[in-house]
């Protein structure tokens, strides 16, 4: 180590120099001087003489040689002075004058340089805080050790190291720094001095600080109105589809309106007309059951049975034209919905063996009703009827009964192909009809039998088959 040390000292190499020429002078008047002179000089005695003399000759040459050749070493060396002391007063006014803060501390951390805008800034001369530990001065308790740790890792050559810290001022006030560090070695290797370079970043932090409030805070204010928004249109959106199931519902009440008022005018011409029309044809019908049973007209049998027959049927198309009868007369009492489906059930179920098709109940337990017995049953044949006919043979009828809140519901589903939207909107008016042989009423007495019971009756169709549903409100004296 102390061999390496002499090697790397910035004396040693003139001093080796200046000794390097001095030795080769001396070789060189050794071995040629003698010779010299023997080739000037024959005289042994002249010899003798100026062998006296070579001597003195070589101290004073050598001597003025040392001389002029140190004369130049030192002027050399104080020219390299003067340049080096030049670039140290250079040096010195760009750290004096940087902007940054730049500090100087040795391996210990004891300051040994203090830039002015140090001084401007901490409020400390450079006379104050020399040879006083960086931590001790100017650093909160806080990051004290956080420092340490990072002037050791600087220590050991893990440089530059870029760092944040609040350096404490002389009136006590917080100046947070953004520091980059590097290191100067000594001759063997080893860090001798750390150089601290940092910038005053508190205004610009408070900057950031505050734009990020700023940006927090309109965020918020952007979440809060997306969700008033959003909740503003789920809103909409909510009015807007109740307005459609308002405008829906006030559509399909005027339509069931528009639906009882005809049947209403078809009731009220029905009992205005149906005993003018029915005596007459009683009587005719009498005198043709009397002609019938006479043998002298026994030729003409198969005409009258016929002529009886379509009386029946007008007879029939009256009855159905009465059960429309908004003042119709009515039997109501407290029965159950079930007990008419069962009682009706084996003449339904003989109606559908003679299509070679099938009826099912699913009935459950069921609050009673006020009802007039017949005007129900002929609700349920008519139902039932229908979705017999709209089935091919093999198919399914299920006729349901159930409680949905409070309502009653009675559903008879069939096995059909559907109905068409645009047969579907013509649902229950009267003397509509897609039967060959149907009078259109059916249904619509179904729809004015429900109403007399303030009940309800909706219609689910799809292409695998057609529901019918009935809704009784149930009484408030059964609740």
């Amino acid at each position: 180590m102390n061999l390496l040390k002499i090697i790397k000292n910035p004396y040693l190499l003139p001093v080796m120099r200046i000794c390097l020429l001095y030795a080769i002078l001396g070789i060189l008047w050794i071995a040629f001087s003698d010779r010299l002179l023997n080739l000037l000089v024959s005289d042994p005695k002249q010899l003798m003489e100026l062998q006296t003399y070579k001597g003195w000759f070589y101290m004073a040459s050598t001597g003025l040689f040392l001389y002029f050749l140190l004369r130049h070493e030192m002027r050399v060396r104080e020219q390299a002075e003067e340049l080096l002391e030049h670039e140290l007063k250079f040096l010195s006014a760009v750290v004096n004058n940087a902007g940054a803060l730049v500090y100087v501390v040795d391996r210990e951390g004891r300051i040994i340089r203090f830039n002015r805008t140090c001084e401007k800034i901490t409020g400390y001369s450079f006379n104050e805080v020399k040879d006083i530990y960086v931590w001790n001065l100017f650093l909160i308790s806080e990051e004290v050790e956080a420092f340490k740790t990072v002037f050791e890792r600087i220590k050991t050559s893990d440089f530059p190291i870029q760092y944040e810290n609040n350096l404490v001022t002389r009136n006590g006030d917080r100046r947070l720094i953004a520091w980059s560090n590097t290191v100067l070695f000594d001759n063997e290797g080893l860090v001798q001095h750390i150089i601290g370079t940092g910038i005053d970043i508190t205004e610009r932090k408070q900057i950031e600080d505050e734009l990020r409030k700023h940006r927090d805070h309109l965020e918020e204010l952007v979440t809060e109105r997306t969700n008033e928004l959003i909740t503003a249109n789920e809103q909409l959106k909510q009015e807007i589809t109740e307005r459609k199931r308002a405008e829906a519902a006030r559509k399909q009440m005027e339509q069931e309106m528009a639906r009882l008022e005809r049947l209403n005018l078809i009731g009220e011409m029905a009992a205005g007309i149906a005993r003018e029309i029915r005596n007459p044809m009683t009587t005719v019908r009498g005198f043709l059951q009397i002609f019938k049973n006479n043998n002298e007209l026994s030729q003409f049998s198969k005409h009258l049975e016929l002529m009886i027959k379509e009386l029946d049927g007008v007879n029939s198309i009256i009855s159905e034209y009465l059960f429309v009868a908004k003042d119709k007369a009515v039997d109501v009492e407290k029965q159950n919905l079930n007990s008419v489906i069962e009682a009706v059930f084996p003449l339904m179920r003989a109606d559908a063996a003679n299509s070679e098709k099938f009826i099912n109940l699913e009935l459950t337990e069921i609050p009673d009703l006020y009802f007039d017995e017949k005007e129900i049953r002929h609700l349920i044949l008519n139902l039932v009827h229908n979705g017999l006919d709209a089935m091919s043979p093999g198919g399914n009828l299920i006729i349901k009964t159930f409680v949905d809140g409070e309502e009653i519901v009675l559903a008879v589903y069939d096995q059909g192909t559907g109905i068409e939207p645009d047969i579907l909107e013509k649902i229950g008016v009267p003397f509509f009809t897609t039967k060959d042989h149907g009078t259109g009423l059916g249904l619509a007495v179904c729809y004015s039998i429900a109403a007399r019971y303030n009940a309800a009756i909706k219609v689910e169709t799809s292409s695998a088959g057609t529901t019918f549903i009935v809704r009784f409100r149930r009484p408030r004296a059964l609740v």
